[in-house]
Parts: C-alpha cells; sequence; structure tokens
C-alpha cells in the first residue's frame, strides 16, 4: 500500500513508507531530513529515494491538489518564502508545472479539529465572542 501505513500489531508497532519500517515517527522524520539533506539545490532525487518520498507524499492533506497530472521528477530547493537557508522538496509534475510541499504535512497531517480551529481563528478575528 502507498503512504504513511500506521501499524499496530501485537509485535509491531510504527510506520510502514514505501516498505521501510519505522519505531517512531521521530525515526521517520529523521529519514526524511536524510534526505533532503543529502541533495544540493536543484538536483532531483535518485530513484530509490524518489519513490520513498512519493510514498510519502500520499499522506499529505492535499494529495492530490500536489501531485495534479502526475509526478516526473521530486528535487530538493531553497525555498526563500521561509528563509533563505530552509531547503524543502518541489515536486515536477509531468505537464512541468511546479509547486513545494511540507515533509511534515505527510507525516503528521493536519486534523480536521485543527483546520476548523484556523479557520475559527480567521473568521473571528477582532471580534469578541462570549
Amino acid at each position: 500500500m502507498a503512504g504513511v501505513q500506521k501499524i499496530k500489531l501485537r509485535n509491531f508497532r510504527g510506520y510502514i513508507v514505501n516498505g521501510e519500517h519505522f519505531w517512531t515517527k521521530r525515526q521517520l522524520t529523521e529519514r526524511v531530513r536524510r534526505i533532503l539533506h543529502s541533495y544540493k539545490p536543484y538536483q532531483k532525487l535518485k530513484r530509490k529515494d524518489f519513490k520513498f518520498m512519493l510514498s510519502l507524499l500520499q499522506n499529505h492533506e492535499r494529495a492530490n491538489e500536489k501531485v495534479g497530472c502526475g509526478v516526473k521528477a521530486i528535487e530538493v530547493r531553497v525555498n526563500t518564502k521561509y528563509g533563505a537557508t530552509n531547503y524543502s522538496f518541489w515536486i515536477i509534475r509531468t505537464d512541468g508545472s511546479e509547486t513545494d510541499f511540507s515533509y511534515q504535512k505527510c507525516i503528521t497531517p493536519t486534523s480536521s479539529l485543527n483546520l476548523f480551529r484556523a479557520s475559527s481563528k480567521l473568521t473571528y478575528a477582532g471580534c469578541r465572542v462570549n
């Protein structure tokens, strides 16, 4: 199966991504960070890392939007939106369009409750609610 599988079995608790087993979310996050920091800006991921990240991407809350017409490649770039030293993953789609994605949102998707809370804060900003 694709994406992040959270497993709770008698002998195994943890996560499986693209066939790789992780006991904790921290181990999974460290694996993704190792991938992210092992590439130079504008360098495309190698096949093994590409398959891993593509599988992880399927757990993103907006995966369909991010994937779009299909993923040709994933590369590492400096995302100036978040600072000069912030590396992030970028999707290059089959039609040539590009977008970034947060690996944190793939590992820990935003819950519906948190989305509701965020929208409530925007809706009621500056208003007193009794």
